[in-house]
């Protein structure tokens, strides 16, 4: 019984180790190198032989494909361009969408902090001008009790 619990420790151990391994090689720079797209050759387009017989819509969304994919095998048959845009947007989504999310709340708290020393220096500019009639009441008080104790 007492080694069939600690059997279950153990292995309750191990896989909590092999979780903690396998949690800290998921942002490893290695892993980042894998997310970049490979560069497959592109295919020369051709059109469909029976594109006469279709439909008026499908004629014009199968021309438009091919205009497409013509235009880029003219300009990267190899398929760097691709690669390339795929880069991009993964670049896009990856740096783009939590500066989307965190952008507005970071300038929205600068915004606030603007507000809140903006208030305190009006605040410190108030007291400061209450200052001068304040001590000019303190200077005239202690005259007039020194007046009187005379």
């Amino acid at each position: 019984m007492v080694k069939n619990r600690e059997n279950k420790n153990d292995v309750a151990v191990i896989q909590s180790k092999e979780i903690a391994q396998s949690r800290s090689t998921e942002l490893s720079p290695t892993k980042l190198l894998d997310l970049i797209p490979p560069v497959y050759p592109l295919t020369e387009p051709n059109v469909d032989r029976l594109i006469s017989r279709r439909h008026w819509l499908e004629r014009s969304t199968e021309v438009l494909a091919y205009s497409i994919k013509s235009f880029e095998y003219a300009l990267s048959p190899s398929g760097r361009l691709r690669q390339f845009i795929k880069l991009n947007l993964l670049l896009l989504c990856i740096i783009g969408i939590p500066l989307l999310i965190f952008l507005p709340i970071t300038a929205f708290a600068f915004n606030q902090l603007v507000d809140i020393t903006y208030n305190l220096q009006l605040c410190i500019n108030h007291l400061l001008q209450a200052a001068v009639p304040v001590m000019i009441l303190v200077f005239v008080l202690s005259l007039i009790v020194i007046m009187v104790k005379r």
